[in-house]
């Protein structure tokens, strides 16, 4: 296993677990947690460390960020350190013009909005909560002020079938940039593993690339799966046209995720399982000196494994990494990976 202290670029921190939906596959859905947020101060001493250390860029997660209460302060904070800033959200809160131009006036450098469903009505039956209006309004807030947020859609097997509808409301409300992400397994979620079945997706690659082949909006597929479940001609234009992502940071060393406890995450799916129960302390710990743990090292071995032994003789194993290894909990990965398509 590489040493990846080096690589360590980016860190993400956990303002909150409250949040204004409630998600179905939402990977924060422990009501334990609900109730937790970032100590603001706390906060501040970590991003002082991570600036040292060099990190180039913060993602703000939660629950939803924008609900958190030191949400501007704590972009203005990390700005002012150097360091870009970015926000994983549902958009709803940009529906206020005022705290969206708050939000761009403090520096924030990057906004990923999730766009939930088609239509308000199926928006309630995804995330319990009237809010696509918000969150198109919130979007349209932005623009209007000259900041273009990326708009996510997550796909799972209940709303594939809807796919054709997201593709209206985004030429219909003259979207820009667009990632279509696959679900990942969250490891809370016993049968996280069936909310879309891989192979599926593989399938469902081939007609999200048919599909889009003419549309005038930028997109960009996020794949958390095996791309030998992806026909060779497609995954090959996808790569040339570098439309899809893969190989996520714990199999990189590329990225640190703090819970709202300051606890470190193997990665936000892991939400309520951190490496351990202690709790990262900027004025005495490292993060060399946890990336040399026991604990994560051991991890990142497992993560860092071939899933399947056909893996081991791949061409394109760099890029694809065998997906979100978390699968293989779950299921058997010698039913899934080959290399028919590779």
């Amino acid at each position: 296993m590489q040493n990846a202290t080096s690589n360590v670029k980016s860190a993400w921190l956990t303002t909150n677990r409250s949040c204004n939906n409630n998600c179905e596959w939402c990977y924060a859905q422990n009501e334990k947690m609900r109730n937790s947020n970032m100590d603001f101060e706390k906060a501040k001493q970590m991003i002082d460390y991570l600036a040292k250390e060099g990190i180039s860029k913060i993602v703000l997660i939660g629950g939803e960020p924008t609900i958190y209460n030191h949400f501007v302060d704590i972009i203005k904070y990390i700005r002012n350190k150097g360091i870009c800033a970015s926000v994983a959200t549902n958009g709803r809160k940009f529906a206020d013009l005022q705290f969206a131009k708050n939000t761009v006036e403090a520096g924030i450098s990057s906004i990923n909005i999730s766009l939930k469903a088609s239509s308000e009505e199926d928006y309630v039956k995804y995330t319990k909560k009237n809010g696509l209006s918000e969150m198109l309004k919130g979007y349209q807030n932005l623009c209007s002020i000259g900041f273009k947020p990326v708009i996510s859609y997550v796909i799972v097997d209940d709303n594939k079938d809807e796919f054709e509808k997201v593709i209206n409301l985004i030429e219909n409300n003259k979207i820009e940039d667009v990632i279509f992400q696959f679900v990942k397994p969250v490891i809370e979620l016993q049968k996280s593993s069936e909310i879309m079945d891989i192979k599926k997706m593989g399938q469902f690659v081939n007609y999200i690339y048919k599909r889009l082949k003419d549309v005038k909006f930028n997109y960009v597929l996020e794949v958390s799966f095996p791309l030998c479940l992806i026909d060779r001609d497609i995954l090959d234009n996808l790569i040339n046209e570098k439309k899809i992502l893969t190989c996520c940071h714990i199999q990189k060393g590329a990225g640190i995720i703090f819970d709202t406890d300051f606890k470190v995450l193997p990665c936000n799916h892991f939400a309520g399982f951190p490496f351990d129960n202690k709790a990262f302390d900027p004025n005495k710990d490292t993060i060399s000196a946890l990336w040399c743990s026991n604990n994560v090292k051991k991890f990142r071995q497992k993560a860092q494994c071939y899933p399947s032994k056909v893996c081991k003789s791949c061409e394109i194993w760099n890029i694809c990494g065998g997906g979100c290894f978390t699968r293989w909990l779950y299921i058997n990965p010698n039913d899934y990976i080959s290399h028919t398509n590779i």
